[in-house]
């Protein structure tokens, strides 16, 4: 525990939503790990029609870096374009009551 407790000594959770959660802590010196519902994800979690392009758009206006998590669809790729891109593969499962090894593919998108 002690440990953790240094590695965490300066970190902030929050249960906000994005828009106040940059209104608040937006800012060069700060880092956000963004992991929204995905393309393919939202009929899973209960979301129902997350705004992804209204999300991308403030993301472009952060001056804090960044990096997202979030399916690698073609909306994605679209959606996200002039960001790096680095394609990742895990196994699909996390969801499922009985997981199987079927790969699922992510993108991981800076702007950094």
């Amino acid at each position: 525990m002690r440990k953790v407790h240094g590695r965490l000594d300066r970190t902030i959770l929050e249960n906000l939503s994005y828009e106040k959660i940059f209104e608040k802590y937006d800012g060069p010196a700060n880092f956000f790990y963004l992991d929204p519902p995905y393309f393919k994800g939202d009929k899973y979690y209960g979301f129902g029609s997350f705004d992804h392009a209204g999300f991308a758009h403030r993301i472009g206006n952060l001056s804090a870096r960044w990096l997202l998590s979030i399916d690698d669809c073609d909306q994605a790729r679209s959606l996200f374009a002039q960001y790096e891109m680095i394609p990742v593969v895990r196994q699909q499962g996390i969801n499922m009551k009985n997981p199987i090894s079927k790969e699922f593919k992510e993108l991981l998108i800076k702007n950094y």
